[in-house]
């Protein structure tokens, strides 16, 4: 009732005064004004119907109800924070307090009459100054907040779009790269599946914990649960080259699938349920007579009891390569794996010659023969063998 319809602004008793047009609506002064300035046909268009048209010259009246209104209506009413029902008279900046007549009968606040700018009345002109100023600082305020809004959904704009055209473009790459992980996956579990077929039920279990063991060791820490560790880290990515079960347990197949691809760590399982295996930056050969090679990066290991055997003695026999056998590490044969050894209990492991047996242990007593793989000769179930790219 008492703001303008065209301007949106309170009415006032100066510039804004309501006017009353023949058509019996209301608008303010100033919006009235700008009208006149501004009509080209002398005639003034009412602002609620712009059928209602009244001749410029015609005299315009004031809505004295309105007027009346304005007279009594405080626009500006701050209440007395000690006395409720009295409205504030002054405010006192040492106290920063609104004040009413009431307060200062009862303390008359000294520092007043020393220094009178510490008081200043409420007065309309003062506060229409005032709230004025802050309508403009409050008007910058929220152009700026607009504005930085406005930089802030561009920017916001910009990325998604940079973000859509990166997903667009990349999206083929991301499509390729996920159907070659579920291949993968898929032929994974095809060989697990295989594999578990191939191996004889009593050796089922033990399979399937040389399995966790082995995957504990090759998959990278992205993959790997957080509370699980590694007995020793691979630098590098691994890729499986030769797996018994799958390519025979032949030393042939293994020369074939293993000679001449860097470095690889070999894992066995004995058929006492017992992992082991060993690690060698060498490429595996294939010579017709034993070829003894040093490697100061070789080491072996147990993952069932979680032990890692490094070199102390006989280094030039590190690594042994020959074609009629599958592996030898350490010139006493810590290691020995033999052609077909799955089917013969050939394959001996004889620990502490070249790599160091735990401590206690003695080289050539039945401890040291039975630690890696459970007894002294044994049969193998499973082998892989891991190319390791540095």
């Amino acid at each position: 009732m008492l703001t303008c319809f065209c301007c949106k602004r309170f009415y006032n008793l100066n510039e804004r005064k309501p006017i009353l047009l023949p058509c019996s609506d209301v608008f303010c002064q100033q919006c009235y004004n700008i009208q006149k300035d501004q009509v080209q046909n002398q005639q003034i268009q009412c602002p609620f119907d712009a059928g209602h048209l009244c001749p410029i010259d015609q005299p315009i009246m004031q809505p004295l109800f309105l007027i009346r209104n304005l007279e009594n209506y405080r626009f500006y009413l701050i209440k007395c924070d000690e006395h409720p029902g009295e409205e504030s008279d002054f405010y006192c900046r040492h106290q920063n307090k609104f004040l009413c007549h009431k307060c200062l009968l009862q303390d008359p606040h000294q520092h007043l009459v020393a220094d009178p700018s510490t008081h200043f009345d409420f007065d309309q002109k003062f506060l229409n100054e005032s709230f004025q100023q802050m309508y403009s600082a409050i008007d910058d305020q929220i152009k700026q907040n607009l504005r930085d809004k406005n930089a802030y959904v561009q920017n916001y704009v910009f990325n998604f779009s940079q973000y859509f055209s990166f997903n667009s473009y990349f999206r083929p790459t991301f499509r390729q790269i996920n159907y070659h992980i579920q291949e993968q996956k898929a032929k994974n579990a095809k060989l697990e599946a295989d594999t578990i077929n191939k191996i004889p039920e009593q050796d089922i279990e033990k399979y399937l914990q040389f399995r966790r063991l082995v995957d504990l060791q090759i998959l990278n820490n992205e993959n790997k649960p957080a509370h699980l560790k590694s007995l020793f880290k691979i630098k590098g990515n691994t890729r499986l080259l030769y797996k018994a079960t799958r390519d025979k347990f032949k030393a042939a197949s293994f020369h074939e699938k293993c000679d001449n691809q860097g470095p690889t760590v070999s894992f066995i399982l004995s058929e006492h349920g017992q992992v082991f295996g060993g690690y060698t930056s060498l490429s595996w050969s294939s010579p017709l007579n034993d070829e003894r090679n040093i490697d100061s990066d070789a080491f072996i290991f147990s993952l069932s009891k979680n032990t890692i055997h490094q070199q102390y003695q006989h280094f030039d026999s590190a690594v042994c390569h020959k074609s009629e056998r599958l592996m030898l590490f350490g010139q006493g044969c810590d290691i020995r794996i033999y052609d077909n050894c799955n089917n013969n209990s050939k394959s001996y492991c004889n620990l502490g010659y070249t790599y160091m047996p735990p401590y206690g242990f003695k080289k050539g007593d039945q401890q040291c023969q039975n630690y890696l793989a459970g007894s002294y000769e044994f049969k193998v179930v499973e082998i892989e063998v891991y190319q390791v790219t540095l």
